[in-house]
């Protein structure tokens, strides 16, 4: 996990973020593509790793993202402008067919671009290359005859999105700053490739180097001697009704692993206003994954938060997760929801948020607050504004 602040910028402007943190919750971060992949890309197009383009514009196409018209390194080009590392799509695999010299390789990528056409629900070998999510270089590494042009195989990109993040701080304990919990990806794909998050593992590079002088910008690598490079962020209103109540209501947070980021945000304000009715479901699986133990375990120990954790692996230790823990305290929830709580979960969309509803669901259900809402208390409680998700689907590799 890697834990960033964002700097300090100018007073102006610093207090108008102040106010947009009371209101938003995304911090935006560029990022760029890992020098290896980067390399690996221009190895197999054939290019120097030192080689300048220049990119025109293309009739149809978005490219209001893109610095056009001007000399550029390649390297920079690649990494900071395009995803390098999303699962080949079949227009890509389409459009390398007229590129490939060799005929068994044109007819075996034409029928890797059909994937899915003929509702048989068959996987063939042939077939694997989008259920194997394989990236558009390891097709042409598989595929040694295509040889793509360089602004062909460009224009095949999609752009790079920056990469959003909950805040995890609350300007009242950290004016004028704001920080970002991010936990590190790293995994092996389907096709046993390494596949490093693209701005997780980013971040965690430039924490252990220095600035990069503002005078120098590398052309073929990011900070040879040591050097980190700079990291553009800005914050986002999304909308969300993710946000603490206006008054006194007492809180309930489930937020495991860096669920827990928004969740510290929230803490560091009320502690501030004095609120004390602050209750933190946190899981992880062990006690090497306990992050901002100290900080959580400090506020409990004052008295402004309730905080439980479960741990799913650790050794001696039954394994346990956030929605066992809120059955287990069934009675302050009940309690807590009757005095008006509001009602916060974060982390996993694919079963810890279910799990965590039906729990609380049947918690409010045994104690006689279903009054017949379709959709059950915890719908009831959505429709309130008073359950409220940030979550989202696990990252395959």
């Amino acid at each position: 996990m890697v834990s960033w602040f964002l700097r300090q910028p100018p007073p102006p402007l610093c207090a108008a973020l102040t106010r947009c943190f009371r209101f938003m919750s995304k911090a935006g971060l560029s990022n760029s593509a890992n020098v290896k992949v980067v390399f690996a890309h221009l190895d197999r197009l054939g290019l120097p790793r030192d080689g300048v383009v220049r990119l025109e514009h293309a009739a149809g196409q978005d490219q209001s993202h893109l610095p056009l018209g001007r000399p550029l390194p390649i390297f920079n080009v690649l990494a900071f402008y395009f995803e390098l590392q999303q699962p080949a799509t079949r227009s890509q695999l389409h459009a390398l067919v007229k590129h490939a010299s060799k005929e068994s390789e044109a007819a075996h990528l034409s029928k890797l671009a059909e994937f899915g056409a003929d509702n048989t629900g068959e996987v063939s070998e042939d077939r694997a290359t989008l259920y194997e999510q394989r990236t558009l270089l390891e097709v042409l590494q598989e595929h040694p005859s295509v040889s793509v042009p360089a602004g062909t195989f460009i224009g095949m990109l999609p752009p790079m999105k920056p990469r959003y993040y909950s805040i995890s701080s609350s300007p009242k304990h950290l004016p004028g700053k704001c920080s970002i919990s991010v936990s590190v990806v790293q995994g092996r794909s389907p096709t046993g490739r390494q596949h490093l998050g693209v701005c997780s593992n980013y971040l965690k590079a430039q924490t252990l180097k220095k600035p990069y002088p503002t005078s120098v910008y590398p052309s073929n690598n990011l900070g040879p001697e040591g050097y980190g490079m700079p990291t553009v962020a800005f914050v986002k209103d999304t909308g969300s009704s993710f946000r603490l109540p206006a008054g006194d209501a007492p809180i309930i947070m489930v937020g495991p692993g860096t669920g827990v980021a928004p969740m510290r945000g929230f803490i560091q304000d009320r502690v501030a206003d004095g609120k004390t009715e602050n209750v933190l479901f946190f899981g992880c699986r062990d006690e090497s994954d306990f992050i901002y133990k100290e900080e959580l375990q400090a506020w409990e120990a004052a008295g402004s938060l309730k905080l439980f954790v479960a741990f799913s692996r650790k050794p001696g230790t039954p394994k346990t997760y956030v929605q066992h823990l809120v059955a287990q305290e069934k009675a302050l929830m009940t309690e807590l929801i009757k005095k008006g709580a509001h009602v916060y979960v974060c982390g996993d969309a694919s079963k810890m948020a279910p799990d965590v509803r039906a729990t609380l669901s049947r918690v409010l259900v045994d104690a006689g607050l279903d009054d017949g809402f379709e959709g059950g208390p915890v719908e009831k409680l959505r429709a309130a504004g008073r359950y409220c998700e940030d979550v989202w689907a696990a990252q395959s590799v």
